[in-house]
């Protein structure tokens, strides 16, 4: 990873701890549901699992400060794949990046959603 440029990487797991992400420079796309259907294709799912969006994501924000031209950089992770935090540092060479948890929210993922499909990703 170049740490020179700015980029935004998302990161979708399943509930099993299979992964996909991109990483984009342009920082302007919205890569979920492109993930989803990727993951739709791998695992043989009748549809993209847009269920599992935010609930189940990471996303690492790189961007230069405009006052100072440091380079900054936000790594979110939500509480199901915090586990998962030291594996997307090794990934994305960010050994020293310290993640903020986002908070639960109940409506943003049914975790009776989860358990129905649960059977379909691989242990």
């Amino acid at each position: 990873m170049n740490l020179q440029q700015e980029f935004k990487a998302i990161t979708l797991f399943t509930p099993a701890g299979d992964l996909v992400y991109c990483i984009d420079p342009s920082r302007k796309n919205r890569w979920h549901s492109h993930l989803c259907q990727r993951l739709q294709n791998i695992l043989n799912l009748p549809e993209p699992p847009n269920f599992l969006v935010p609930a189940y994501t990471a996303t690492i924000d790189c961007w230069r400060d405009s006052a100072t031209q440091e380079l900054k950089i936000l790594g979110e992770i939500y509480p199901p794949v915090k586990r998962y935090r030291y594996l997307l540092n090794g990934i994305f060479h960010l050994p020293n990046l310290t993640w903020h948890i986002v908070p639960w929210q109940t409506e943003t993922c049914d975790p009776f959603i989860i358990e129905t499909y649960r059977d379909r990703f691989p242990q």
